[in-house]
């Protein structure tokens, strides 16, 4: 029998509340660029299979009137209740407001700085208050100074506005 695995994205939804597993000062950040996407605003979504052995759910947030919703999902791959939530969930993650975040600073293991990694859930703490997103790239430049090599990372955040 053949399986597909597939990872999320995120490890929570975007629009709940989640430890962080990076806390990051605004003293260590070099550079912080983004960009905002506006998506139409989704509570809920209806995801079903487009055969006669699949299955349908309706997916939304807790707590919410699942209105709005989402254009509904359908696909051959909808057979189980956890694929058709994932799906769902994936579905209202990418509505409403998005602002994606490119923030660079410093690898630096002994300052507690390690390479970021895709789906962690960064803090970054500024002056003017705290933030949170998902990792969804990374990009390293390592340039020589004083004969020494300074890795620099620029890290993309996705940040859910609401």
């Amino acid at each position: 029998r053949a399986e597909l695995s597939v990872i999320p994205k995120r490890k929570t939804p975007a629009w709940q509340e989640a430890t962080p597993t990076r806390v990051i000062p605004a003293s260590v950040v070099t550079k912080i660029s983004g960009s905002l996407t506006v998506n139409p605003t989704a509570n809920g979504v209806y995801v079903y299979a487009d055969h006669a052995k699949g299955r349908a759910a309706d997916v939304h947030k807790k707590g919410s009137s699942r209105e709005p919703r989402a254009a509904a999902l359908t696909s051959v791959l909808y057979t189980d209740l956890p694929v058709l939530e994932a799906a769902g969930i994936a579905a209202l993650n990418e509505a409403g407001t998005h602002k994606s975040e490119n923030v660079t600073l410093p690898v630096a293991d002994q300052y507690a700085l390690p390479r970021a990694e895709l789906g962690q859930i960064w803090q970054i703490q500024e002056p003017s208050g705290n933030w949170q997103g998902t990792v969804t790239g990374v990009t390293l430049n390592v340039d020589i100074e004083n004969d020494a090599p300074v890795v620099m990372q620029t890290v993309t955040i996705d940040r859910y506005l609401g």
